[in-house]
């Protein structure tokens, strides 16, 4: 299984291979006074094969802060995904998968989360940031 793409954004609704996003590729929060709570989702972009969607798959996901400060492990368990009808032998389906990310900071500046499946890895970049 392969990650194509993480996108940030504000808000989605759907699921599975469907999703209307809000606020795509949000990278900056802005915060009048600290501690400041961040709100945004991150939306993984899959690709595999019937097989690979068909067991269960750990992913590993960090929130890390200003100077690489682990803020948090937000992992999970995907899958196993159901593959839709109609996709014939050897055929990649693809599949979007939201991670919701919420935490409270006490600090202002870069952050990121960063995604590994397996070999596969994705970072997603924001800031908090004072108006």
């Amino acid at each position: 299984m392969k990650i194509d793409w993480a996108l940030s954004c504000r808000a989605f609704s759907g699921s599975g291979s469907e999703l209307d996003l809000e606020g795509v590729g949000v990278d900056t929060f802005w915060a009048a006074e600290l501690p400041a709570e961040v709100d945004f989702s991150v939306i993984l972009g899959l690709r595999g094969t019937r097989e690979e969607f068909g067991v269960a798959h750990q992913v590993d996901s960090y929130l890390l802060g200003p100077g690489m400060t682990l803020l948090g492990d937000l992992g999970f368990e995907l899958g196993p995904v159901d593959f839709p009808s109609g996709y014939l032998e050897g055929w990649q389906f693809r599949h979007m998968h939201p991670i919701v990310v919420s935490f409270d900071t006490e600090t202002f500046g870069e952050f990121v989360l960063d995604i590994y499946l397996g070999s596969e890895r994705a970072s997603v970049f924001f800031r908090v940031q004072e108006p």
